[in-house]
């Protein structure tokens, strides 16, 4: 999912938002740490831990 949703949404990976993501897959709030490990690995990219915090 991660490595396509850059060209399905039009984003740049540097653009990459982590709630947007999850949102748009409906995945659960305690799955965020997760999905920023892999996104920053699969990305490239380094998410900042407040673009998370909820």
């Amino acid at each position: 999912m991660l490595n396509h949703y850059p060209s399905e949404t039009g984003i740049e990976p540097q653009d990459f938002n982590i709630l947007h993501f999850a949102n748009s897959y409906n995945l659960e709030s305690k799955h965020l740490l997760f999905i920023r490990n892999v996104a920053e690995q699969e990305l490239g990219i380094k998410i900042n831990q407040g673009a998370f915090i909820l």
